[in-house]
């Protein structure tokens, strides 16, 4: 038993002494290969790669969808950014698609565009799809994050960049590359290839993707989790605590207090659209006379909603109504609670009935957003600020060691009084 446990010492300190010895000969900073195979070179031991540079090389600002209106902060952006360097001579070419957030002309893409150049590939950098000139420019949804409607996205800008290049080069096959998110999305435009058949690529080079997507996501949502304080359960007390509360504060410190009356007559006459519509599906008359003859009587001698007329002069209350309480009133369950990100407890009924709301707001389009699209967040942003300010509930004034079957219990008890009026 000594005997073995010596030679398993001696295995170990030599071990040991070969990987520090070879660490230390090449002086690299990162001891722990596990690591240093993760985080790659830091910055400061790393040369900076040269971009590519020269006659043969041709940078793009390419219009993929031309008649899009970018928010004007963006105004320097000009399109898609990208560029090819291509060969004196017919030569395969190859798509570099870049990493989670990375630019075309990241290290990591000139290090690759360099090496295949060099070996004789014409070469057509890419970025990434979730970097933001290619989610302002280039991305269909403007969400990112669905990788088969991302590769479709990436997949047009390849087809763009062989049309801005026309005859300057010849191609005699074709290729693509990726590394980290772009080496998945390499495969999955591989896939969209076969079916349309544009390039038909002789190989894909995936370099280090991620092995599972799902792995990859519920490590990110546990680092996410880890670094909220008390959990992920925690979120709305934290966001509503540290950051929305602090902005009502302000909001309530800067303005009036006849500007902030006057903010919240503007919201709750607007709110007399689905009043309306919702007390009239539930068949309530009475519900429906009042907010249509207080949407009347604000928008008119209220001027556009800024003054109550309605209760003041008229003695007419308002009666909230939404379509969550319209599926209520016809029988439709709670279904299972839930707690959204921002929006709070609630529950799939009312979920469904906080969308359908949305919606018909967005067809009527009362303010004619249609045609003010640089209004519409600071609306939504004011009538946030306005309905954090009206609701007097605080998260963590609770008290209570059972927080959330304590909301949960106040919420549905709640809801089922305003179902049942």
């Amino acid at each position: 038993m000594n005997f073995r446990k010596s030679v398993l010492f001696l295995v170990a300190l030599l071990t040991g002494s070969c990987a520090w010895a070879s660490a230390t000969d090449y002086g690299y900073p990162i001891l722990d290969p596990y690591a240093a195979t993760i985080l790659g070179t830091p910055r400061d031991a790393a040369a900076e790669p040269k971009p590519l540079r020269g006659a043969n090389v041709r940078n793009f600002d390419l219009q993929v969808f031309p008649e899009r209106k970018k928010p004007e902060v963006f105004w320097y952006d000009l399109g898609l950014r990208s560029v090819v360097a291509y060969q004196e001579k017919k030569a395969p070419l190859i798509f570099l698609i870049a990493g989670t957030g990375a630019s075309f002309d990241s290290p990591k893409n000139r290090h690759m565009a360099r090496a295949f150049y060099k070996a004789g590939f014409h070469v057509a950098a890419i970025s990434s799809s979730t970097h933001s000139n290619f989610i302002i420019s280039a991305s269909s949804s403007g969400f990112p994050g669905h990788l088969a409607d991302d590769s479709k996205d990436i997949y047009r800008v390849m087809e763009l960049i062989m049309e801005e290049m026309g005859d300057r080069i010849e191609v005699s096959d074709y290729y693509v590359a990726g590394y980290s998110l772009g080496g998945a999305q390499a495969a999955f435009v591989s896939k969209l290839d076969e079916e349309r058949g544009g390039f038909n690529f002789k190989k894909v080079l995936m370099i280090n993707p991620p092995v599972s997507l799902y792995n990859s996501v519920n490590i990110l949502d546990t680092m996410l989790a880890e670094n909220i304080p008390g959990g992920l359960d925690n979120f709305n007390t934290q966001f509503d605590r540290y950051i929305f509360l602090p902005v009502v504060k302000g909001y309530e410190y800067v303005m009036p207090i006849f500007a902030q009356d006057a903010v919240s007559h503007f919201f709750s006459n607007l709110g007399e659209i689905t009043n309306f519509i919702n007390s009239a599906l539930q068949l309530k008359p009475e519900a429906t006379f009042t907010a249509a003859s207080r949407f009347v009587w604000n928008s008119t001698i209220g001027v556009l909603g800024l003054m109550d007329p309605a209760t003041s002069l008229m003695g007419l209350d308002e009666w909230d109504e939404d379509f969550g309480q319209t599926l209520g009133h016809w029988g439709v369950g709670d279904g299972p609670f839930l707690v959204l990100p921002f929006f709070g407890p609630s529950n799939l009924r009312d979920t469904t009935g906080l969308i359908t709301d949305s919606l018909i707001v967005s067809a009527i389009d009362s303010i004619d957003f249609d045609h003010n699209d640089d209004y519409e967040i600071p609306y939504v942003l004011l009538q946030a600020i306005n309905k954090r300010h009206e609701t007097k509930f605080r998260y963590y004034e609770t008290g209570s060691p059972f927080k959330y079957d304590l909301v949960r219990l106040l919420y549905t008890k709640k809801r089922e009084l305003e179902i049942a009026k």
